[in-house]
């Protein structure tokens, strides 16, 4: 698995615990925004701790908004290049 979706996989499912929650199985279309697991705050802390661990820069001036509440669309658009 990809370490930067395992990374997001593990914040999700820790997010998710600290506020009683259980998340399904996690698929590209999981929308972590509709299942109540990160709001906007969260998910800016998300990508700082992101750009932390592995050395990347975020730059999301491009990116579509329908893809950054998604697991696959975060995925594939933090993934070095």
């Amino acid at each position: 698995m990809n370490p930067l979706r395992q990374y997001i996989e593990t914040e999700l499912h820790r997010r998710a615990s600290e506020q009683g929650q259980s998340l399904p199985p996690l698929t590209d279309e999981f929308n972590w925004l509709e299942a109540g697991v990160m709001d906007s705050y969260s998910f800016l802390d998300l990508l700082a701790r992101i750009e932390q661990q592995f050395s990347v820069e975020a730059d999301l001036s491009e990116a579509d908004p329908a893809e950054l509440v998604t697991l696959g669309g975060l995925t594939k658009i933090l993934s070095p290049a």
